[in-house]
């Protein structure tokens, strides 16, 4: 398993819950203030709406794209579905709960989003409902 795939993991993981508040948090005014050292990731979970599944890989699709368009080569978009089960039952992929994780977003200011950004956003919001959005700060442990 890549260094990659073990990030998402765990980029989930915190993502859906099991993340913890220290007792001496830090306030910043950005996500990358708090991540010096780390690999900052947006980890998302959406409920794709019936029939929509394909607009919806598109919208990530174009996402990506948009991106790629505007110069922006280092950032990663993974998206896939939640895979549930078991060993003894076996194991599903979902039609309907998808996570994506933007490792190094670049945060985009909003004076330079444009048509092509409004077009994918849509695209997500119509085919998806976010029911997750936050930033993970990955880091190896030491």
């Amino acid at each position: 398993m890549s260094i990659l795939n073990r990030a998402a993991g765990v980029a989930i993981a915190a993502a859906v819950g099991l993340s913890a508040v220290g007792a001496e948090a830090q306030t910043a005014k950005s996500p990358v203030e708090l991540c010096k050292g780390g690999q900052l990731a947006v980890v998302r979970m959406n409920a794709v709406k019936p029939g929509a599944k394909a607009a919806y890989e598109k919208a990530a699709r174009d996402h990506l794209a948009w991106y790629r368009s505007h110069g922006y080569a280092q950032n990663r978009l993974m998206v896939g579905p939640v895979i549930t089960g078991d060993r003894a039952n076996g194991y599903t992929a979902s039609e309907t709960e998808f996570a994506s994780i933007h490792m190094d977003s670049p945060g985009v200011p909003p004076d330079k989003r444009d048509a092509g950004w409004d077009a994918y956003v849509k695209a997500y919001r119509d085919s998806s409902d976010l029911t997750v959005d936050k930033f993970v700060c990955l880091r190896e442990p030491k």
